[in-house]
């Protein structure tokens, strides 16, 4: 039973068959699933009573290992097959314009995607094939072609031009090009890159990059209203081109002029620092006592005067739940909504900047204390309620037998939710209830059990089966309800599952011919990460047509010799009788250990003869009785 794929070298978007036949009494029944746990496609169907797996507009994320099992009432044999989809190559980042100097280096680069590693890229200028090899010597010294990689070295204006990179395979082409001008420039600033007006409040970190335009490069430098050139070290200091006011005071206001140079002119640009006083920032929030779902409201407010209200900067507000970015709290739903309005006060028209955020359903942040609000006048804080974590299950005990593991546990008295007679699974349950937690001495990361292996579960129990054999595995269980996953129990004693016999089927068996009497056999080790029993070896079968035996009186059972051997590594060679006859040889590999035999590979057939190599047959079908 080894599944084929129809058509052979599939592409994205086409129609995919997945097919695999077995021979039974009576007649097994077919399942299709994923090796990587993943789901099948939703563009996917079961089609011929099970045997074959149709994918519809294959995607790439249709690739990977699909396992076929067919099964009856006197066993289960699985095979796997590996689909591979081709597809046209895809530039990950397209060619861009460039402006670059003489005498510089130029790299252009076509990055393709991981799956066009079979790709073959081709660049040209102008239409014109970049070939090193058929340039002049002095172009073939500056010009570099690597795959998806142009350089050109000491580069002159007659290089400026069109560049184009094209990809291609069986499936398709796909192209990107961009204009090289190579031209020497004195600096610019353009009229959008430099604000007139920056603003800064008193006691903040202020930093302002000189941005121009120049080829070559050059550099810059910035120097005060005076025109004294500013220091590298200091509050107030020059670094690298970078204007920094560190605890910017009043006194700071006025004008900066930024100088640009290089060996073709310079240009210089002024900035005028306004410094504002402290806004006042506030932060209050509502939060419902007893919330049926945990929906916070808080708002930020910022009021500021800064002379012309047309004037005021964007308050650039940012928040933080303790001390992590809103961004990167794990479970977090929230949106916001920025508002301004003006207020007339005893100093006269002040700006009110505010921004709203709404969080809903904490989950696993249920913990969140401190929420902050940061904007370019100032910040504030508040402390969110405290909501009591479910205490620990206490005494966790282990009972084992040969196929389950047993789990109990008490519930902690202190206990402030009920999670009596709820859920208990290897994955969190947002009604509430346990989440049981298992870990290998291999793998020391705490992993969610997952549910195929609950077989049984009680309030405060859990039976597990299907984990893997020979295995040493430490349980915890930890609260969880709809808000919040209390804290773990303590780990449960290390506990090993019993051996077992192989599960993982031979894959991949091929031979050849040495000389005319050995053949050399091998196959795909299993169990390469983790063994389910100790002494695990291979025993190799194989069965001999003896055409010599002529008589017809002997039976069919009696013309096919079965012979046997068993080897640690996965090869043999095999050494048949002299002959001159043409011979069939069927043979096939099954795993074994201490525990039992594994399942017994698809039989693959070879005809021996005088004259010539071993001749195999595909798709060949057989049955075992």
């Amino acid at each position: 039973m080894q599944p084929q794929i129809f058509p052979e070298s599939p592409s994205t978007g086409s129609t995919v068959y997945l097919e695999c036949f077995a021979y039974g009494n009576p007649i097994p029944m077919y399942k299709w699933s994923r090796v990587d746990g993943k789901a099948l496609s939703k563009k996917s169907q079961l089609m011929h009573f099970g045997r074959v797996l149709r994918i519809d507009s294959a995607e790439l994320n249709d690739m990977g290992r699909y396992k076929c099992s067919a099964a009856n009432s006197l066993g289960v044999t699985a095979k796997e097959v590996t689909l591979t989809l081709r597809s046209a190559p895809a530039i990950v980042i397209p060619l861009a314009d460039r402006h670059v100097a003489t005498d510089s280096d130029l790299t252009l680069e076509c990055p393709l995607a991981t799956t066009d590693s079979h790709s073959s890229i081709e660049w040209f200028k102008d239409a014109k094939p970049i070939v090193p090899i058929l340039m002049p010597s002095l172009q073939r010294k500056r010009f570099h072609t690597d795959h998806d990689r142009l350089v050109v070295n000491s580069i002159t204006t007659s290089d400026s031009g069109v560049y184009q990179c094209i990809a291609s395979n069986e499936k398709g082409m796909v192209s990107s090009s961009a204009y090289v001008l190579v031209r020497d420039s004195a600096p610019i600033f353009p009229r959008q890159a430099m604000p007139r007006k920056i603003f800064a409040v008193n006691g903040s970190l202020l930093s302002i990059p000189c941005f121009y335009h120049a080829s070559p490069r050059g550099h810059s430098r910035w120097v005060d209203a005076g025109g004294a050139k500013l220091p590298h070290k200091g509050r107030v200091r020059d670094r690298h081109g970078v204007l920094i006011i560190e605890n910017v005071l009043h006194d700071d206001a006025g004008y900066f002029f930024c100088t640009a140079h290089n060996r073709l002119g310079k240009a210089h640009t002024q900035v005028e620092l306004i410094v504002l006083d402290r806004g006042q920032v506030r932060v209050q929030s509502a939060i419902p006592p007893q919330p049926a779902h945990y929906t916070i409201n808080i708002s930020c407010s910022a009021e500021i005067d800064c002379g012309q209200v047309t004037d005021c900067p964007e308050a650039l507000f940012q928040w933080t739940f303790d001390n992590r970015s809103v961004n990167f709290v794990p479970g977090l739903h929230f949106k916001t909504k920025f508002r301004e309005h003006t207020h007339q006060s005893t100093r006269g028209k002040q700006l009110i900047q505010k921004v709203d955020i709404q969080i809903s359903t904490l989950k696993k942040a249920d913990r969140l204390q401190r929420v902050a609000c940061y904007s370019l006048y100032g910040e504030d804080s508040i402390e969110l309620p405290y909501r009591p974590s479910i205490p620990a299950p206490l005494a966790l005990k282990v009972e084992q037998d040969q196929q389950t593991v047993r789990l109990m546990w008490r519930r902690s008295v202190n206990t402030h939710r009920d999670t009596r007679n709820h859920a208990v699974s290897g994955e969190e349950d947002a009604a509430g209830g346990y989440l049981v937690e298992l870990r290998t001495k291999e793998d020391r990361q705490w992993r969610a059990v997952p549910r195929r292996a609950v077989a049984e579960s009680e309030s405060h129990s859990i039976t597990l089966t299907d984990l893997a054999p020979n295995t040493v595995y430490q349980f915890r269980v930890r609260p969880v309800d709809a808000f919040t996953m209390g804290d773990p129990s303590s780990p449960s004693t290390w506990v090993k599952t019993p051996p077992a016999a192989p599960s993982e089927t031979i894959d991949g068996l091929r031979w050849r011919s040495l000389d005319n009497n050995t053949i050399f056999v091998e196959w795909n080790p299993v169990e390469t990460i983790h063994r389910s029993g100790d002494h695990l070896r291979y025993r190799l079968s194989w069965s001999l047509d003896d055409a010599d035996m002529t008589d017809e009186s002997q039976s069919h059972e009696h013309r096919f010799l079965v012979h046997h051997i068993e080897t640690e590594s996965p090869q043999a060679i095999l050494k048949l009788n002299a002959s001159e006859e043409c011979r069939m040889l069927v043979f096939s590999v099954r795993p074994m250990n201490d525990q039992g035999a594994g399942l017994v590979s698809t039989d693959t057939v070879a005809y021996v003869h005088r004259n010539g190599d071993s001749q195999h047959v595909s798709h060949l079908r057989t049955s075992l009785y």
